[in-house]
């Protein structure tokens, strides 16, 4: 269920809390986000400093994600320096809001041991009937417009519209 070294929860444990979730938004007709990020330029990063500092740089990104969360929201680590995070009754207000404020308080970590480190982060979000598919596809395409239009931003996707 857990990644071992962020602590995040893992992708299979991902896809349970989606498919329970986007469930519980249709039964109830709420809205339910999804952010996705990684870290921008980390190849390079772990090629430079090695990987025990691109591991120190992704436990103390999701460590600093964790102190921002509601206790209704999760982090995934969805693969490499890719996560998830799964933000229940969240319109695309609140979620483009706390994707802000991970962007940000990623850019403020310091450390004597690595650069300063930035995200790219994409966000989805659907009223009602989400479906899980759909939230992590859009999430992903505006991940990358984040990542495409100069990294360290946040880009939303919104229903079957086009990303903005």
């Amino acid at each position: 269920r857990v990644d071992a070294l962020t602590g995040a929860f893992n992708r299979r444990e991902m896809q349970r809390a989606l498919d329970q979730e986007t469930s519980r938004a249709k039964r109830y007709r709420t809205p339910l986000a999804v952010l996705m990020f990684d870290v921008d330029h980390f190849k390079r990063l772990n090629d430079i400093h090695g990987h025990g500092v691109g591991d120190e740089v992704l436990i103390r990104v999701v460590s600093t994600v964790r102190e921002l969360l509601r206790e209704s929201d999760h982090v995934f680590r969805y693969g490499g320096d890719e996560f998830v995070v799964l933000l229940p009754n969240t319109d695309l207000q609140g979620a483009l809001t706390a994707a802000e404020r991970i962007r940000s308080a990623i850019m403020r970590i310091e450390s004597p041991t690595f650069p300063q480190v930035t995200v790219s982060i994409g966000v989805h979000q659907q009223h009602g009937a989400p479906l899980p598919e759909r939230l992590l596809s859009g999430a992903d395409v505006a991940l990358y417009r984040a990542k495409a239009g100069g990294r360290n931003q946040v880009s939303a996707f919104e229903g079957a519209g086009a990303p903005h």
